[in-house]
């Protein structure tokens, strides 16, 4: 009754609940079984998912599964951490929690899935935040630092040296209050506790004394805001050092000719303004900036503020009046003859020896050549965006650290993909481990190398790429990066290609030609030269006897110029694509009768005699082209009859699955191994005939060829012209399709 209650209660909770759930056979990895809830996660059914493997789902293999869970039972934990794959192809993040349930007898594992997709994704954000915020303040030109529980918790570079620390671990966890001066202990707890606890911004800089750890002392000005870093509440501070600015006031403040003296060497358009904006002083530097020399606005209204500005002026006027310094704010100013120009302001208040602030000390930038600068730097960086070319950049060890989208496009990889990776990721082996030392070698030394690149895509498809690699140096010279632009030339390393062949198919075609024309000049002469000479002396010849031998010789040297000119004829159909695949169906057993009359008719070697073997007796049709497959044969029989002296021709067929294989034998001279791959070349003759008994076009072999391919066949041929292996001569087959 216990059990009864215990399954119940097991079948309650797992039918019933919300969360998906699955039972899993441990050892081959099959869903036994699985809830309502798993069957609405996953877009399957509960009855497809009980006939499914773990390894559907799951995007590792089972044994990778199987490794996970033994490292999880080594650290003792029973989640897991997969991405599983739903009905739809969607990839989802769950986190798995899996137990052993015994059921009859046997162990398997009741597994519970939590979508953690949200969270993954959550924490992936964050993290890529906390990435770019961190190189924000790495980046940031002030000291900037961070301190919960009040110590510090970060420190950029900036402030790690305004502390005069060698690294971030000698602050690291060490009580802020050690490095401010004890003058200012009660204004920092009091602006600590703004920040940690009621966690209000603290806008107002202060301006107050830093400790380096060598106790010397140094003047910054602060700012702060709340923030939440690695688990507790704290401030993030802004610090910039005022030394120098501190060091002019009191130098103003004790002999106000030396100030002057300073701010008219300065390189900077240095002027002092009353609280009221009337100009004290102007350098010799202002006079060249904006225009105005300094006995002609000395005790005026400051001129240099174009009238949409004036409202700005005046609150950043009071703003510093009220101790709130502007340092490097970009603003727009008026030159005398109306000209505006971009400029950088930094001021600082001028004390008398009472506190009380007097005027204004401004130092003024003209940044109009930045502003230029800065246009041409985003003109070059949407030139490379925008660029049809593959552009990459890498570091010094060859890891890409930006590439443009042509890039991307032409290679089918994303950027993550790419970002990170080394460019061998596109490399398709054609370059030498000499090469690329050769490569590295020409760029270390910061000369260019140029180049060409057989890539790879993606989806393995390989590309060409002409490629420029430059190295990227610093002010001092310094190669810090490598710049490489790659063009895709894949189209006209295709159209130089096919222009290379044509050409050497045009010479090719052309020394053909010029050899055909010769042999066949030759060919023709010699049967036409017996011809006519024989012929010529039939009429003074009473002789019976020599009159029937020289009309044998005559008919020997007509049927000879006949197959010439035949040959040449086929040869020219078959050049001039003339020729076309004609099936039909037809008795293959009487085309090789029709063979062996033709040839008994002819005038044949006595000695030779042609037997023909078929594997049916009956009639056997096949569905090709009858013309072409006759004259394939009757030329091989009859380069057969050309060099066999005697013995047996044997012709006939066999039929191999789907295919049916023609073939004949002859015990001739044969062919030389040396010769067997140049037989079907045109104009080859073998090494071993002889031209003075045997005639020959060299084209017979070549025609049967190529007849060959017109019915999509193979040929090819087998020889001993020694008789090492007992039957000397040669064999040629020729196979096609069985089609009836």
């Amino acid at each position: 009754m216990v059990v009864d209650r215990t399954q119940k209660y097991f079948n309650n909770l797992f039918y019933d609940s919300a969360i998906p759930m699955l039972i899993i056979d441990p050892d081959t990895g099959k869903i036994i079984d699985a809830n309502q809830a798993a069957g609405k996660f996953y877009g399957w059914s509960t009855g497809q998912l009980r006939n499914m493997n773990i390894t559907q789902i799951n995007t590792l293999s089972y044994e990778q599964i199987r490794g996970e869970m033994l490292i999880a039972s080594e650290q003792k934990r029973n989640f897991f951490k997969f991405e599983h794959r739903l009905k739809s192809g969607d990839i989802r993040n769950v986190e798995v929690f899996s137990n052993i349930i015994d059921i009859s007898g046997k162990a398997y594992l009741h597994s519970s899935i939590h979508d953690i997709t949200e969270a993954v994704k959550a924490e992936n954000e964050l993290k890529m935040s906390e990435e770019r915020f961190r190189a924000m303040i790495e980046g940031a030109p002030d000291p900037i630092f961070i301190q919960t529980n009040h110590r510090f918790a970060y420190l950029n570079k900036r402030a790690i040296a305004l502390f005069g620390a060698k690294s971030e671990d000698e602050l690291i966890g060490t009580p802020v209050m050690d490095r401010f001066h004890h003058d200012y202990h009660d204004r920092i707890k009091a602006r600590i506790k703004k920040l940690n606890i009621d966690k209000k911004l603290v806008l107002t800089p202060l301006e107050q004394k830093f400790l380096r750890l060598d106790g010397s002392e140094v003047w910054v000005e602060t700012t702060g805001e709340p923030i939440f870093y690695k688990g507790s509440h704290g401030a993030l501070v802004f610090a910039r050092d005022i030394s120098d600015r501190k060091k002019l006031e009191q130098s103003y403040n004790h002999n106000l000719a030396l100030q002057t003296a300073m701010t008219q060497s300065t390189p900077l358009a240095t002027y002092s303004i009353d609280p009221d904006g009337y100009v004290l002083s102007w350098n010799t530097a202002a006079e060249e900036m904006f225009g105005w020399r300094a006995e002609e606005i000395i005790g005026k209204m400051l001129p240099i503020i174009p009238d949409d500005k004036k409202e700005e002026f005046n609150y950043n006027r009071k703003q510093i009046i009220n101790g709130n310094a502007i340092n490097g704010k970009e603003l727009i100013r008026k030159r005398k003859n109306d000209e505006l120009f971009n400029c950088r302001l930094f001021t600082a208040p001028i004390y008398n020896n009472q506190g009380e602030t007097i005027g204004i000390m401004a130092n003024m930038e003209d940044i109009t050549e930045q502003k230029l600068a800065q246009q041409k730097l985003i003109l070059l960086s949407r030139a490379v965006e925008q660029s049809p070319d593959s552009v990459l950049i890498t570091n010094t060890h060859g890891t890409i650290e930006f590439c443009n989208p042509a890039l991307l496009r032409i290679s089918g990889y994303s950027k993550e993909e790419v970002i990170g990776h080394n460019p061998r990721i596109f490399s398709s082996g054609n370059k030498t481990k000499e090469e690329y030392q050769q490569l590295w070698h020409t760029i270390t030394k910061g000369e260019i190398w140029e180049g060409e690149f057989l890539n790879r895509k993606k989806n393995g498809e390989t590309y060409w790429e002409s490629t420029t690699i430059s190295p990227i140096t610093n002010a001092s010279g310094k190669i810090t990066h490598y710049l490489a632009i790659r063009k895709d030339i894949t189209l006209q390393k295709q159209v130089n290609q096919e222009l290379i062949e044509a050409k050497e198919q045009a010479e090719e075609s052309d020394r053909l030609k010029t050899a055909f024309l010769s042999n066949m000049s030759h060919e023709i002469r010699t049967p036409m030269n017996s011809i006519m000479g024989f012929a010529s002396l039939l009429p003074e010849e009473e002789s019976k006897e020599l009159i029937m031998q020289y009309g044998n010789i005559i008919y020997q040297n007509s049927e000879q110029l006949v197959n010439i000119i035949d040959g040449i004829v086929m040869y020219s159909k078959l050049q001039t694509r003339q020729f076309t695949y004609n099936p039909a169906h037809f008795n293959v057993n009487k085309l090789f009768d029709d063979l062996k009359h033709a040839f008994e008719i002819t005038n044949t070697p006595k000695e030779v005699s042609l037997v023909i073997e078929k594997q049916f007796d009956e009639e056997f049709n096949i569905f090709t082209d009858h013309e072409k497959l006759r004259q394939i044969l009757y030329n091989l029989i009859s380069n057969a009859f050309k060099y066999t002296h005697k013995g047996n021709i044997k012709a006939g067929y066999y039929l191999d699955e789907d295919d049916i294989t023609f073939y004949v034998s002859d015990s001739g001279i044969g062919i030389p191994e040396n010769d067997l791959p140049h037989i079907f070349e045109r104009f080859y003759r073998g090494g071993n005939i002889n031209e003075a008994t045997v005639r020959g076009t060299g084209i017979g072999l070549s025609i049967v060829k190529e007849l060959v391919d017109l019915l999509d066949g193979a040929i090819w041929v087998e020889s001993d012209p020694d008789g090492k292996s007992g039957e000397k001569g040669s064999t040629f087959y020729v196979k096609t399709k069985l089609n009836r």
